[in-house]
């Protein structure tokens, strides 16, 4: 192998290679110093004359650095540039875009717009061709956020198109006659690529960005040929898969001081081996998942053999060790018989490499912050993490800050999920969903949708609007809705109204209406525009128009945020362009779709010494030490996803790269990443708390090295255990909890339906009454259980007080207490389907009940209060409350106590033995005439059940077994006194689920704070139930 010499004219490019174990940017600053590259030592103006090209920006941000470094700081530096490949994903070169005097490329918003249109004008006209009643009609998509999806698709097909340059009149040979009809709508629908694309760029005078892209670099190919400089040229860190920059770096590798400076090509794989990474001109999809196949084609393309290539920097012994195995592991598939006679000095190739296995993503990220940290500890160290996985990335930099460590992602956060992006998305939801408090509250909690309040005003003004409006029955919907709820709140009509609300609501103050009524006018002002927009479907750029101003208006006063403005020049360009109908409603879909592939950058300041990279931002960059995280399966390698349109053999014969050439991208990444000489690799073993595959690189590095690689794994055990150590804290198996608060905590009244509650789970009676907690209303909520059985109890109640059943009118009264009642929740398509048809099918059935039983009773009362005090044995006041459905009394002067119900029934058993003691004490209560005009014994306990289904409704008289009600009514009044004193004693503690029975089926409000889920099943859990 020759060492780099410069040449004079050449008759055959100059290239040559820096091996993946020296670092690159460092070797090729060091040899343009030294001449090894055409300037001459030393010579300042051949040096400020050089013109260096890279793939990436922040490539050309870290050679002039080093060159910087490497001159003292104040040097003219090189001319470097970034060529922008396509498998790099970047923009073409960092010049002026009229310095050729090309056309201007079509910015991508603006083309997703457009063939988003083309293509759902596409869709409708063969959906009508077509007609309902073909099979085919399904196949096709006409809303606007699908269209936009295949606008995505069909814009990269397009890129490809112009990259490789395939040709749109090749296609349709390729499609037999003989295909189905899917096939036909498919040719169909490319057709919009094939020609109303390049007329609609032949009408705005632009080209689309791939081709611009090929056309700067052929441009400067061409001129180079024609106006040879006699400067220094380089192109480096390329791998050429771009045809148009193979072009340009054959035309520079012909400069007379022109030189392509490769990374990482293998230049020790015997003949055979090269061969069959290229396919043996026959190359299969397998072929292009090789490191080294974008190298194989570019020699190729550039007709220069391997032997032709000169090399820069030398490889260390374990630097050549590492490279030996690591070639050898990722051999071709069909050479790896070769495995078992290969010679590899295992040991040394894997000194300074270590593997993390850890148990889960959360672990692997907390495993690789230890590793990065532990870099930190050395002065003028330098470590990176370099991932496809972005959220590993973001999990890694979140555990970096426990120790105030700032390592922002490189590769960016996608703008739609930024704060100013959820922001917007949040908006359109809102307006979406007429401002329904689902959509709204978590708009009005976001940290920047301050709509020009003061912080602690807004603040409270959102609470008090959470709280009165938000939480509980939905309001009506739009801003008026709002207003009228919040009116309601403020001032309810009547006491029955606020029978049932949320204590936090009946304790709202008068004064904190007013900054919530002001946020209320505020909301509309900004929201409602956009929310008016909702019928039919609108010109998406008044969308996007409405959508702007909302932004403003919600952001109003927030502080600067750099994505807010990027935002804003996106609606700006978007609306421009926007020619689509949308409904409302599809708006949140389509706003996200055209958001898709835009990335919002960061602006905190990064440590100087680590960093976050994604694999593009990572190439070429060297570290002192390299995690290489994410490498799972369908992560690192990525996940190969067919073409949308065209099948892998019609790709081929149009000379497109198959899905596979970014596995071998990502492995070409990997394999360059190796050559650091301190290099973690991690995976974790499940991901999504399913079981992960390690990427096929690790499996095939694992077989190689043998038993050597337990060592790699060694070391990283060091960090998995110093993980897990961190967090790692003394557990102690604690059973259900038992509180015993002190007595004046403990409650002194209770209601007889509470009572049920302290029998069967004294602890959620201890997080009522002395936590003082009460769970919070669901956001707007839909009519629930609750909801029905109070409608149908207040309809039932006041025609039993106020009507007569045998009247000629009687169901069509009881029809209109119900109708009154559900009037509220009428919207709900629920209530209508359902709970409405049920509740006449209940009034029929009760008017009848009812007649039948008014001709058995004397008189009834219904719904009457009653409380009932006592001395405790610590001579506290207890009150027992009470609130009686129904009381019917007989002639004989005793009673039946009547409950209505609507869910299931106690049994009989229950009643009687105490465990379902709402009637016995309201039989109490009665037997002490704490009722209202009533006092006297019962002698029936009497359910009745209004479900609506079967004949409407049901009765259930509680049968007792040697017993009366009356006996039982007393004795349960005994027995609750018992149980009163009981916890009257501080000693005895408030345990959840004291009865077998129910503690196996949790569902109260506080199950969560007594963590039944912790406790239940364990074999140490209390078997207290006293």
């Amino acid at each position: 192998m020759r060492e780099a010499q410069p040449d004079a004219l050449r008759r055959r490019p100059r290239l040559l290679t820096i091996p993946a174990g020296v670092p690159f940017l460092e070797c090729l600053a060091q040899s343009v110093l030294e001449g090894r590259l055409g300037a001459a030592p030393g010579d300042a103006l051949a040096l400020a004359d050089t013109q260096i090209f890279l793939p990436t920006r922040r490539a050309v941000r870290e050679l002039q650095t080093i060159f910087a470094q490497k001159l003292g700081g104040a040097a003219v530096l090189p001319n470097i540039s970034a060529l922008g490949d396509f498998d790099e994903d970047e923009g073409a070169f960092d010049t002026d875009p009229d310095e050729y005097g090309l056309p201007e490329a079509i910015g991508e918003t603006e083309r997703r717009l457009v063939l988003a249109q083309l293509i759902r004008g596409w869709a409708v006209g063969v959906a009508r061709a077509i007609g309902t009643g073909g099979t085919e009609a399904d196949l096709i998509s006409t809303t606007p956020s699908e269209a936009i999806a295949l606008a995505i698709e069909l814009g990269q097909l397009i890129d490809s198109f112009e990259t490789e340059g395939a040709k749109w009149t090749e296609l349709a040979p390729l499609i037999p006659p003989e295909h189905d009809e899917v096939w036909r709508i498919t040719a169909d629908f490319l057709d919009v690529a094939a020609t109303a694309w390049p007329a609609v760029l032949d009408e705005r005078g632009k080209i689309g960005d791939a081709a611009l892209r090929n056309l700067r670099l052929r441009t400067k190919a061409a001129r180079f040929e024609h106006d040879v400089p006699h400067t220094p040229v380089i192109i480096a860190g390329s791998t050429g898969s771009n045809p148009a920059t193979a072009d340009l770096m054959r035309a520079v590798g012909l400069l007379p001081n022109g030189a392509v400076v490769l990374h990482g090509l293998d230049v020790e794989a015997d003949e055979e081996t090269w061969k069959e990474i290229g396919g043996n001109d026959a190359a299969l999809p397998q072929h292009w998942t090789h490191p080294q196949h974008a190298f194989f084609r570019l020699l190729k393309r550039l007709g220069v053999e391997r032997d032709e290539v000169g090399m820069l920097g030398r490889e260390t012994r374990t630097g050549d060790a590492r490279r030996a195995l690591v070639a050898g592991a990722l051999l071709p598939s069909e050479l790896t018989d070769r495995w078992s006679a290969t010679r590899l000095d295992a040991g040394r190739a894997l000194d300074g490499m270590t593997l993390i296995e850890a148990a889960n993503e959360r672990e692997e990220a907390l495993a690789i912050a230890l590793a990065l940290t532990e870099t930190l500890r050395e002065p003028d160290r330098t470590a990176a993490l370099i991932t496809p996985d972005r959220n590993l990335a973001r999990r890694v930099a979140n555990e970096l800050k426990r120790w105030d460590i700032e390592a922002e992602d490189s590769a960016g956060l996608p703008l739609a999920d930024s704060e100013a992006g959820v922001l917007a998305r949040l908006i359109t939801e809102a307006a979406a969903n007429q401002l329904s408090p689902e959509a709204l509250l978590p708009l009005l909690r976001h940290p920047d949708a301050r709509f020009g309040m003061e912080g602690t005003t807004l603040a409270d003004a959102v609470d008090t609007l959470e709280i009165a409006v938000l939480r509980g029955p939905v309001p009506p919907p739009g801003v008026e809705g709002l207003r009228s709820a919040l009116n309601l709140a403020h001032t309810p009509p009547d006491a029955e109204e606020t029978r049932f609300w949320h204590p936090a609501k009946k304790r709202l103050a008068a004064e904190k209406f007013t900054p919530a009524n002001n946020l209320i006018s505020r909301i509309g002002r900004a929201l409602e525009p956009l929310c008016a927009l909702g019928t039919g479907d609108v010109p998406l750029s008044a969308l996007l128009g409405a959508h702007r101003a909302a932004l403003l208006a919600v952001a109003a006063d927030a502080p600067d945020d750099p994505d807010l403005k990027t935002l804003d020049s996106f609606f700006e360009e978007a609306a421009h362009h926007a020619r689509l109908g949308v409904r409302l409603t599809d708006y949140p879909s389509v706003f996200r779709s055209l958001l898709r592939g835009e990335t919002a950058r960061g602006t905190h300041a990064a440590h100087p010494r680590l960093r976050i990279l994604g694999t593009l931002e990572a190439r070429l960059l060297g570290f002192d030490r390299v995690v290489l995280g994410g490498l799972n399966e369908t992560i690192w390698p990525p996940q190969t996803k067919n073409d949308a349109f065209l099948s892998r053999p019609m790709r081929g014969a149009l000379g497109l790269p198959p899905p596979e050439w970014r596995i071998g991208q990502a492995a070409h990444d990997f394999e360059q990443a190796l050559g650091t000489r301190d290099v973690i690799l991690t995976r974790a073993q499940k991901a999504g708390g399913a079981p992960s595959v390690a990427a096929r690189w690790l499996q095939r590095l694992a077989a190689l090295a043998g038993d050597n690689w337990k060592t790699a794994q060694q070391r990283g055990a060091f960090y998995l255990s110093a993980a897990r150590a961190l967090d790692d804290a003394p557990v102690e198996r604690r059973g259900a909890p038992a509180p015993t608060p002190e007595r004046d905590l403990r409650p002194s009244r209770l209601s007889v339906t509470e009572i049920e509650t302290l029998i069967r789970d004294p602890y959620a009676i201890f997080a009522k009454h002395t936590l003082r907690l009460q769970p919070l209303d669901p956001l707007g909520a839909e009519p629930g259980a609750s909801d029905r059985g109070n409608i149908i109890h207040k309809a039932v109640a006041t025609f039993v007080e106020k009507h007569d059943p045998d009247a000629p009118d009687a169901l069509e009264k009881l029809i209109a207490l119900g109708r009154e009642g559900f009037d509220p929740f009428w919207s709900f398509p629920d209530v209508r389907a359902i709970w409405w048809p049920r509740f006449e099918n209940i009034a029929s059935w009760f008017i009848a009940w009812e007649s039948a039983r008014r001709k058995t009773i004397k008189r009834t009362l219904t719904e009457r209060k009653g409380l009932l005090d006592w001395q405790t044995r610590e001579d506290r006041t207890f009150t027992l409350s009470g609130r009686a459905d129904r009381l019917d009394e007989f002639p004989d002067g005793r009673f039946a106590v009547v409950d209505y119900k609507t869910g299931v029934l106690p049994g009989h058993t229950e009643v009687q033995v105490g465990m379902a003691p709402q009637l016995p004490l309201e039989a109490a209560l009665l037997a002490h005439g704490k009722f209202e005009g009533a006092q006297g014994e019962t002698s029936q306990y009497l359910y009745v059940q209004l479900t609506g289904r079967g004949d409407g409704g049901d009765e259930k008289l509680i049968v007792l077994k040697e017993t009366t009600p009356a006996e039982v009514a007393a004795a349960a009044l005994t027995d609750l006194k018992k149980m009163i004193d009981r916890f009257e004693n501080e000693a005895t503690p408030y345990r959840p689920g004291t009865h077998p029975k129910f503690r196996r089926r949790p569902n109260g409000d506080y199950d969560h704070l007594a963590r039944f889920a912790e406790w239940l099943l364990a074999p140490d859990a209390p078997e207290d139930f006293s």
